[in-house]
């Protein structure tokens, strides 16, 4: 369900990993929800945490920069 503050659950969760240490990883149900989910994290994490997105479009030499981050 679209608006029903389903993001911000989300990125109450992941500040709360982040400030115990840990790394995060969020699993999209739809390749369409990428861009705006990944825009909406890096806003809200952009002087905590890099935000990076990850799939089937994203090329060999991106995949293996952004795995070595």
């Amino acid at each position: 369900v679209t608006g029903s503050g389903k993001t911000e659950i989300y990125k109450h969760a992941a500040q709360k990993c982040i400030n115990q240490g840990n790394s995060v990883l969020m699993l999209l149900p739809e390749v369409s929800l990428a861009l705006r989910f990944t825009q909406i994290f890096r806003q809200y994490f952009k002087n905590i945490a890099p935000v990076f997105s990850f799939h089937s479009a994203t090329s060999t030499s991106e995949k293996k920069s952004l795995w070595q981050h």
